[in-house]
């Protein structure tokens, strides 16, 4: 081919190649042009989507105002006494329960169950009884927490007034037949037992709740025979069997130099057997303190009547 019949073909083929990138320049603006407007119409859509949910929003909100009002004015409702006077409070007693609903007699025995070993757990197991004994003993314990609260309903419904003369005799009759059985398994007096049995409840809880706690805060934490030795010391020393009602008053006169009962020193001498110098210390700031305290609260029993601590 010579050189002035290659022109043509030349120029042809630039401008065919011209007109295919023209197409592909149209082809991306058109592109981009539409990209632009789907951009632009889900833009618009997100922002009609969010101010949607900001009117939902302030609906629930509006709507969670009004509830919260009518609860408050539900509540202060049921705070005011209905009838002109009388409590708005329905009181309902286990024996209406029980009447209503039979089944509720075995949960009320679990539960009075349970709250026996919680009480008396541990000094049950101290008794060292045979395992027939032992159950037959929680059983009638179970048994006698029953029998005073059906003397307790029934004193109420006969309109006997919480510790009047009247009153403790039905306790007694309903619970001194139970109290003669448990004496039969333990071999002693069965009240002297319950009485034995609710002074180491006592003191359990005086060495779980109270000492233990700054015996461990000290770094002088109680080993499980110390534990138990306290314990004996705590129950030999503050019990009150075989010692006259006159001379009770003067063992627990605390004398003001040392902050210490004659009773305090009975303990603290038989808990030396068993403590070490440093948490017998321990033992008696604690008990101090407990003087302490008892001295406030008793100003403000005034009249014969007690009163409640509120934090």
């Amino acid at each position: 081919m010579s050189r002035s019949s290659a022109y043509p073909f030349l120029a042809a083929t630039l401008l065919l190649g011209c007109l295919v990138l023209g197409c592909l320049v149209l082809r991306q603006r058109a592109e981009v042009v539409r990209v632009d407007l789907e951009l632009g119409v889900a833009d618009k859509a997100a922002q009609a989507r969010l101010a949607d949910l900001r009117h939902q929003l302030a609906a629930v909100q509006v709507a969670q105002r009004q509830t919260e009002k009518e609860v408050a004015q539900l509540s202060l409702a049921a705070a005011q006494p209905a009838g002109g006077g009388d409590s708005a409070v329905r009181t309902v007693h286990n024996s209406d329960i029980v009447r209503d609903h039979p089944e509720y007699a075995a949960i009320l025995a679990r539960q009075a169950r349970r709250n026996m070993l919680r009480q008396y757990g541990v000094a049950l197991e101290g008794l060292n009884l045979p395992p027939a004994q032992l159950a037959k003993l929680k059983d009638l314990l179970v048994e006698r927490n029953l029998s005073s609260q059906d003397a307790s309903e029934a004193a109420r419904a006969a309109g006997l007034e919480q510790g009047s003369p009247d009153w403790l005799a039905a306790m007694r009759a309903a619970t001194e037949p139970i109290e003669k059985e448990m004496g039969a398994v333990v071999g002693m007096d069965g009240s002297q037992f319950i009485r034995k049995l609710q002074a180491e409840a006592g003191v359990n809880s005086q060495i779980r709740y109270n000492f233990s706690p700054d015996f461990e805060e000290a770094g002088v934490a109680l080993t499980a025979d110390q534990t138990s030795g306290l314990r004996q010391a705590l129950a030999g020393t503050w019990s009150t069997d075989g010692i006259p009602a006159s001379d009770r008053a003067a063992l627990r006169k605390v004398d003001p130099a040392t902050g210490l009962s004659p009773a305090d020193n009975r303990m603290l001498d038989a808990a030396a057997q068993t403590l070490t110098p440093a948490q017998l210390q321990v033992l008696r700031a604690a008990q101090i303190r407990q003087n302490q305290q008892n001295a406030i609260f008793q100003q403000y029993l005034t009249g014969g009547r007690g009163y409640r601590i509120m934090p």
